[in-house]
């Protein structure tokens, strides 16, 4: 049973990744043009969005439904750690510097996880100084673009090596 899954998996991989190339000695290739495996990181930071952010959107609603306010403050306390955080970053720098579709992927993944440290971040600032509704929701529209997205990341990445929301805390 575990065999057939397997063939049944790569089967279902190859129609989104290559196509079957049959020899006449009966063996099966799988052909994937180079084009496919360099779209893989926006796709990789993309299933994990779309992971993600419904997980979140439903804990949301789930703290909503029981009558407590309990997900913004837990939200605003997201962290990474130093240890995950000192790896993240390691994986950003070898983005930067190799172009190896394994490293393009991880470093994806960790921008995005940066991404919501940072957008923690945000709320955090946003809440304690009691910012306006509108500049939240500007940060949010603002993240269509790219830029947004990586200064957002770039939050994050920083907050993992200094405590940005140290200052919220000692004004409390």
């Amino acid at each position: 049973m575990m065999v057939r899954a397997g063939v049944l998996f790569v089967c279902i991989l190859t129609l989104f990744t290559g196509t079957f190339v049959f020899s006449q000695g009966g063996s099966v290739r799988i052909h994937v043009p180079r084009a496919n495996v360099r779209a893989a990181p926006n796709d990789t930071g993309a299933v994990l969005t779309q992971v993600v952010g419904p997980l979140f959107l439903a804990c949301w609603w789930l703290v909503l439904a029981m009558g407590g306010k309990g997900f913004g403050a837990e939200f605003r306390l997201l962290k990474l750690g130093r240890l995950l955080g000192a790896l993240a970053t390691v994986v950003v720098v070898l983005g930067l510097v190799f172009d190896a579709p394994l490293v393009q992927n991880l470093t994806a993944l960790a921008l995005m996880v940066f991404l919501l440290q940072g957008l923690a971040v945000f709320h955090a600032w946003a809440h304690a100084k009691r910012w306006h509704f509108g500049i939240v929701v500007l940060v949010y529209l603002l993240l269509i673009t790219p830029l947004a997205m990586l200064g957002l990341s770039g939050v994050g990445l920083v907050d993992s090596w200094f405590d940005l929301r140290a200052p919220l805390r000692l004004q409390a």
